[in-house]
């Protein structure tokens, strides 16, 4: 086993929510290690209900269930700290711990662009749809969609058609097609080179939550959102939030004034959302910047790496004692505190003024890194 089956153990046994699993895996260290751990250890980090149910489940041969099910079902699993786990997601700050999938992931170099909207499109926003979808494919653009009828589906039809690269994201298990009338879409997505995408395995139980969950990663996965036909309210507002809290760029298709699924799509060009009228629009807000200004990345969870990986590290910090390039202010704290002697948590903590739970955070990373390492009784070195 690796990782990446510990993972999908994780996902599936614990509903508490994904900070709380983050917070247990840096704990601990990996997956692999909560399932290895002792009860008491579990009762301890966990509490005692979440506790009780990671122990008994690494007990009962569920793991072995997940893997064979995720074969039967013929989609694959990849991890958080998998490199080619998709890199935009790994910059959103409510990653999923793992994703199934079915087909191709699109590649970390290609364009995206989600495409959204109405359920219930009328005539005009079916083929605004198809024409933006077919041209941006047609330009080697990947079109993300979430498969619901209307905007969605006629977002990847499009993309079909123009023979591009389609990814749908599921709000069910990753083996149920939903709606049902979409079952030749969810086969040929990823037949023709693109991918169905889901956070739930095969069989899971998903609830009408799921939906709003599965709508971050369309906003996380793309580079533009466009929005194509919207009522005022509707679920694509709360895909532009996620899109906008990830800083991802929001465009509009306008519509008619007489038409109420149209009324959200021009109050977002009103509020100053940039206008998608062609192909060209979406192409141009795709370019890179060149003002020379680099654009801050958003926070991304720490990438933690096997004993192995860290072994084969070929990137080392500065061996002759003086801090890295690109040292943080916190990292570069903890570097003169390690210095001055003051190797335990408690007093790294007292000495920098770090809060405890942002420290755990930066000495994790400070340990991928290989700046320091972790000795037992939450002690640590300066590598």
């Amino acid at each position: 086993m690796n990782e990446e089956n510990y993972l999908m153990w994780l996902s599936r046994t614990l509903n508490c929510g994904l900070p709380k699993m983050w917070e247990l895996i840096e704990y601990f260290g990996s997956a692999e290690e909560i399932y290895k751990a002792g009860k008491y250890d579990l009762l301890m980090a966990a509490g005692d209900r979440d506790g009780e149910s990671l122990f008994e489940a690494s007990k009962d041969g569920s793991i072995e269930k997940y893997m064979e099910e995720l074969e039967k079902s013929g989609a694959k699993y990849i991890g958080y700290f998998n490199e080619i786990f998709p890199k935009r997601l790994k910059n959103i700050d409510d990653c999923p711990l793992g994703i199934y999938y079915k087909g191709s992931l699109p590649d970390e170099n290609d364009r995206i662009v989600s495409m959204i909207g109405s359920r219930k499109c009328t005539e005009y926003g079916k083929q605004a749809t198809m024409k933006l979808a077919y041209d941006l494919a047609a330009e080697g653009v990947v079109i993300v969609s979430g498969m619901a009828l209307g905007i969605d589906s006629y977002s990847a039809v499009g993309t079909l058609k123009a023979g591009g690269s389609a990814v749908a994201v599921l709000g069910t298990a990753i083996d149920k097609c939903y709606p049902v009338s979409n079952r030749k879409l969810y086969e040929a997505i990823p037949e023709r080179g693109g991918c169905v995408i889901s956070e739930y395995g095969p069989g899971e139980e998903t609830y009408s939550s799921s939906f709003s969950m599965r709508n971050r990663l369309i906003a996380g996965l793309s580079d533009v959102l466009v929005v194509v036909e919207a009522e005022i309210k509707s679920g694509t507002a709360i895909t532009v939030k996620y899109a906008e809290k990830y800083g991802r760029i929001v465009m509009a298709v306008p519509g008619s004034i007489f038409s109420r699924y149209s009324e959200g799509t021009n109050n977002l060009i009103r509020k100053g959302c940039p206008a998608a009228l062609c192909c060209g629009d979406v192409l141009k807000a795709l370019e890179p910047e060149t003002d020379g200004q680099q654009e801050e990345k958003p926070k991304r969870k720490p990438e933690k790496k096997t004993t192995e990986n860290r072994k084969s590290e070929t990137k080392k910090p500065a061996a002759n004692g003086t801090a890295p390039a690109g040292m943080s202010p916190e990292e570069s704290a903890v570097d003169m505190a390690l210095k001055r002697g003051k190797d335990s948590f408690e007093e790294i903590a007292a000495v920098t003024g770090i809060d405890e739970k942002r420290l755990r955070s930066v000495l994790t990373m400070m340990e991928i890194k290989n700046m320091i390492s972790r000795m037992p009784g939450q002690r640590y070195i300066r590598l």
